[in-house]
């Protein structure tokens, strides 16, 4: 086995900062097109399956140790079915990363570099994501370290700034002739959460603990109450029907915030920068995540990855140039979100149990490793 190159703590990092990607732009209109006034209570139920299946996602890694996700599905799956498998993860991974920086270049567009080419804006953070991938795991948990805590200082700061125009009156009534679409909200609030996955591809290269079930939990924790507190203050801010028409919200949150005083009067330009780094660790995250789905397909050797690195720029490129603007784009997405169900709610949890069974079966000192997964590691 090799040596771990990541942390407990970074399981935390890592899991939060991959669900707190581009869906944070666009998460609070969203919901609040599904489930009105009671957008939030419909997030904070998703959050709570999520740490269902975050669960079950933690228990599949944690039976294969030495293991990430693209080498479990062929260890259980065979070469053919395997395979097959990680096709459909591989081909979601990079229409997910492609669309995510296409939607993040639009917001850049629209709120800090209206005159850059997309092109070249597209280009730039493939290009600089792929050179944090090709530096290795551990530079990439480096760069998570240092933009993690910006990342969670910007949106509470953002939060806390807009509480004054905060009008709780605009939540009400709470659940009343709504709860069907709460219910029927669920799932697409659960589906928001995407970085839940990332545990499968990074626990192999991670010190393994009696606290990293816990670090687990608490890298899910924190986009979940991030998500919701951000959902409410935008509604308690705008409204419900003014929430549903803004493309970007927190974005609009932002530049919507008043100052008496002259020199912080284009704060929306200012935490522009800061979001910007909330994206690029999701991007990053994700990009080595397709990068291993490939190599692992192909049976790329370890010396030629970089090759496979330098490959996903002109897939990533066409992806985004694809669709014309972010709106086609947003439409566009409910088709990946589509297959995430299926990977997520479906494929993980059926692999989880079925290899948990498989374990549980062995003879008693053929199982002492697992015994008490996923709350024990020894």
């Amino acid at each position: 086995m090799n040596k771990p190159k990541l942390n407990s703590m970074q399981m935390m990092t890592l899991i939060s900062a991959g669900t707190l990607g581009v869906d944070i732009l666009t998460v609070p209109r969203r919901m609040v097109e599904s489930s009105g006034q009671d957008a939030w209570i419909s997030i904070l139920l998703g959050g709570l399956l999520t740490l269902i299946f975050g669960t079950l996602a933690y228990i599949l890694a944690v039976q294969y140790p030495d293991k990430d996700f693209p080498e479990i599905l062929i260890s259980i799956g065979g070469k053919f079915f395997g395979r097959l498998m990680l096709l459909i993860v591989a081909i979601y991974v990079l229409l997910y990363l492609g669309l995510s920086i296409k939607i993040f270049v639009q917001a850049l567009l629209v709120f800090l570099l209206d005159k850059t080419p997309v092109f070249i804006l597209m280009l730039l953070m493939n290009l600089v994501a792929g050179y944090a991938v090709v530096k290795g795991l551990e530079t990439i948990g480096r760069v998570v370290d240092i933009l993690f805590p910006l990342t969670i200082f910007t949106i509470f700061f953002v939060m806390l700034l807009a509480l004054p125009q905060a009008d709780p009156i605009r939540l009400k009534p709470i659940l009343y002739n709504n709860d069907k679409n709460v219910l029927k909200s669920i799932i697409p609030a659960a589906q928001r959460f995407t970085g839940v996955g990332l545990i499968l591809y990074y626990f192999k290269h991670t010190n393994k603990s009696k606290s990293s079930f816990l670090w687990f939990l608490a890298g899910i924790c924190i986009p979940v109450f991030s998500y919701t507190a951000l959902t409410l203050i935008t509604i308690m801010v705008f409204g419900i029907k003014e929430t549903a028409i803004l493309t970007y919200p927190p974005l609009t949150l932002i530049k919507a915030i008043r100052f008496p005083i002259s020199f912080l009067e284009r704060l929306e330009s200012f935490a522009a920068v800061f979001w910007i780094g909330i994206v690029f660790n999701a991007a990053v995250l994700f990009y080595y995540s397709s990068l291993r789905n490939i190599t692992v397909f192909f049976s790329i050797p370890e010396k030629y990855e970089i090759y496979a690195i330098w490959a996903h720029l002109p897939l990533l490129m066409m992806i985004g140039q694809a669709e014309s603007n972010v709106w086609e784009v947003l439409d566009g997405t409910p088709i990946i979100r589509t297959v995430q169900f299926l990977i997520v709610l479906g494929m993980i949890p059926l692999l989880a149990g079925y290899t948990f069974l498989k374990n549980r079966r062995r003879r008693p000192g053929e199982s002492k490793k697992i015994r008490d997964l996923p709350f024990y590691y020894t």
